[in-house]
């Protein structure tokens, strides 16, 4: 029997795994994240499998830093809906101060994930703006709260920088690398914890079956008018950062989005995050039967064979590991597009939580911290000196 730290170095620690902070961090996204897959289906059984695909997700486990970035963001959309539903003013008040709190605390978690997450949590924002109209109409001052909250945030996080001379946290510690090789990154996600690869954190993602999500929600909402309010935004930022992965964007809009001080990496998992949203709602949401089984195997064919062209890590691209990559994308994209099946969901749904808990769940880091033994004390040993 070993004793591996003692309780002052387990509360102490930040970053080591599995310690007291770590732990309250974990535990803070998986409930926030629950509440914000309950926003987007409104159905208990898939908020917990979403929240499990965020928490122990490749990206979140393998750059646990991030995880603030994301339990504040998450948050932020939360109280977004909560402020434009709010009819009490004291309310009103404290939602918005929050908001300005979260929103500056947000950015200085990390500039990059920051702004790159902000293709995800905006599209957001826009659909629960649109959702909640009728309300805004009766209670404008919701939505000039919520305005002046998000103006503030940014005037104080100016301040903080230029006058008082912090340093941003950034994480674009990487050069720009365009192609597809982040934006396919959960697919070889589950070889991680068994790999040993440089910057192997670099690679983890959300296993969102990109870029199905994305395409069907596009074809969707061309050939229907319902659900628009959700899949549009999302989709069209979900495009602009596929589109901005593989070929980059002119400089003018780069600029633009604030997109010269983020790292390609942060962007396609954003879009993988984008794409898990989409998901979620299309099987909570969409009932009617949007390809027949026909039309579904030559897609699932079709989309396959861009996994050809993904220019995957020297030591994870060999010929076994790219039938496991195209098993993972046929199988789960074959599902996803006959979502309305009930059968073909839960399917669906229990291969996600599989893949992503191997992706999350093994993480070296992990592993290595149980398996480590800093400040060990033998206690048979001390016993048998006395």
């Amino acid at each position: 029997m070993e004793i591996t730290c003692g309780i002052k170095d387990w509360i102490i620690a930040t970053n080591t795994p599995l310690c007291f902070w770590w732990n309250v961090k974990f535990y803070a996204l998986l409930l926030v994240s629950y509440e914000l897959f309950y926003l987007i289906t409104k159905k208990e059984e898939l908020s917990i499998i979403g929240s499990i695909m965020i928490s122990f997700s490749g990206f979140v486990q393998w750059n646990f830093e991030s995880a603030s970035v994301m339990l504040i963001g998450e948050i932020i959309v939360l109280l977004v809906n909560k402020l434009l539903r709010q009819e009490k003013n004291s309310y009103r008040v404290v939602i918005s101060l929050l908001i300005t709190i979260l929103s500056v605390m947000y950015i200085l978690g990390g500039l990059s994930l920051a702004i790159a997450f902000g293709l995800a949590f905006i599209p957001l924002i826009i659909w629960i703006v649109i959702k909640n109209i009728e309300s805004i109409k009766e209670n404008k001052v919701n939505i000039v709260l919520l305005f002046v909250s998000l103006f503030l945030s940014v005037c104080i996080y100016k301040f903080i920088i230029e006058r008082m001379g912090f340093a941003v946290v950034n994480d674009d510690n990487y050069e720009n690398e365009y192609g597809t090789k982040y934006l396919f990154a959960y697919l070889y996600n589950i070889m991680l914890p068994f790999k040993k690869i440089n910057n192997s954190n670099i690679y983890g993602s959300f296993f969102s079956i990109f870029p199905f999500p994305m395409i069907i929600s596009l074809y969707y909402i061309f050939n229907n008018e319902e659900h628009t309010e959700f899949l549009f935004p999302l989709s069209i930022f979900s495009t602009v950062g596929t589109v901005y992965c593989i070929a980059g964007l002119p400089l003018s809009i780069v600029k633009i989005l604030g997109f010269t001080k983020v790292s390609t990496i942060d962007v396609a998992a954003a879009v993988n995050l984008i794409n898990l949203f989409i998901l979620f709602y299309m099987i909570q949401n969409i009932e009617k039967e949007v390809f027949k089984i026909k039309h579904a195997m030559r897609i699932t064919i079709l989309l396959c064979c861009l996994i050809a062209f993904v220019n995957y890590p020297s030591t994870l691209g060999t010929r076994l590991n790219m039938s496991l990559y195209i098993m993972e994308l046929a199988s789960t994209g074959f599902l996803f597009l006959n979502f309305e099946d009930k059968k073909y969901k839960k399917v669906l749904l229990a291969f996600l939580i599989v893949l992503t808990i191997i992706s999350g769940g093994f993480v070296n880091k992990i592993t290595k911290s149980i398996e480590a033994k800093p400040k060990s004390i033998d206690t048979f040993a001390f016993y048998n000196k006395m």
